[in-house]
């Protein structure tokens, strides 16, 4: 005979468990516990629920990791071009002195960020976000068109060097050669734009800057390796690409006075033999500028000198003195 109770298979096991008759040897009983179709349902849509609902927190988990992750630099990079429309943004100007005389021969363009509640923000802080996203372009072009303007104030007829960074993207970006050389038609006879890069950069890309080197140079435009020595110390990039200037980094100069002569003197031979003129930047004390002047490097860079200056104090009152700087053929 059989009897059929359909009872949820908790209750059902609550009222077997304490006897436990079946599991007894030579019991005439068996039992099958089949779920009800009401629980079957039940439970059906419980772990449903409960699946479904993990599957939102992980979406919601993934979602929050990503905001974490990039909403600072979307956040940085929208202040930037915040800044950037309301004047935030400026241009100033750490000049560049024949070692020998102490004469102005040039200056760097440098950009500077002064935010209305942050205060002023150090470029390390954003420069590198920067130069990941498509605001360089816009930035780039700020500094450029700023610094060949403020140039174009001073009535000093001495050769005068305007030196600007450029990232890898501004290279490479369409357009930017003609910008370029629009931007430099304007400038005074005497002045010549320099465009800094670095190291990092030629190591990375060097076979598709050949021409763009070669068609700025032909139209005067000059090229400085910037913070030479940082990345592999790559003298081979000297034989390579046409520079003009090699910039020899601030933490070789910082010992150039106690021991560390030689690295610098070595950068210097190799750098004369391919025709190109040595700055060193991050000179700070007297001892590390007459260890330059003994070695023969032509021109520094740093607060020994002048800290970086408006473009009012550097192109607005030039002091009434010979420029040391030479055209470069």
């Amino acid at each position: 005979m059989t009897n059929t109770a359909y009872l949820s298979p908790p209750a059902l096991l609550r009222r077997l468990a304490p006897a436990r008759w079946w599991d007894r040897p030579g019991s005439p009983f068996s039992v099958t516990v089949t779920a009800s179709p009401a629980f079957a349902s039940q439970m059906r849509w419980k772990y449903g629920a409960i699946c479904c609902g993990t599957g939102v927190l992980l979406s919601l988990l993934i979602a929050a990791s990503y905001l974490l992750a990039f909403a600072p630099r979307r956040l940085l990079l929208s202040a930037v071009k915040q800044g950037l429309r309301t004047g935030q943004l400026e241009v100033v100007y750490q000049p560049v002195v024949d070692i020998a005389t102490r004469r102005t021969v040039g200056a760097e363009a440098l950009l500077r960020w002064t935010h209305p509640r942050w205060g002023p923000i150090s470029p390390a802080v954003f420069m590198a976000e920067l130069e990941k996203s498509n605001l360089l372009a816009d930035v780039t072009r700020f500094v450029l068109q700023r610094a060949t303007a403020d140039v174009r104030r001073t009535t000093e007829s001495a050769p005068f060097r305007i030196a600007v960074n450029v990232a890898p993207m501004d290279l490479e970006r369409k357009g930017f050669v003609s910008e370029l050389l629009a931007l430099t038609e304007r400038l005074p006879e005497s002045t010549i734009l320099v465009l800094e890069v670095t190291e990092r950069f030629l190591l990375a890309r060097h076979p598709r800057v050949q021409k763009i080197f070669q068609t700025l140079r032909e139209q005067g435009v000059r090229f400085a390796l910037d913070d030479f020595g940082t990345e592999n110390s790559n003298l081979d990039l000297l034989g390579r690409f046409p520079f003009d200037f090699v910039k020899i980094d601030r933490q070789f100069i910082e010992h150039v006075d106690n021991g560390g002569a030689n690295h610098i003197e070595g950068i210097a031979a190799v750098a004369g033999h391919y025709g190109m003129q040595v700055i060193a930047e991050g000179v700070e004390t007297e001892a590390q500028h007459n260890a330059l002047r003994k070695l023969g490097i032509p021109y520094g860079q740093g607060y020994l000198y002048q800290r970086p200056v408006s473009a009012d104090e550097l192109f607005g009152v030039r002091p009434p003195v010979a420029f040391a700087a030479d055209p470069v053929n």
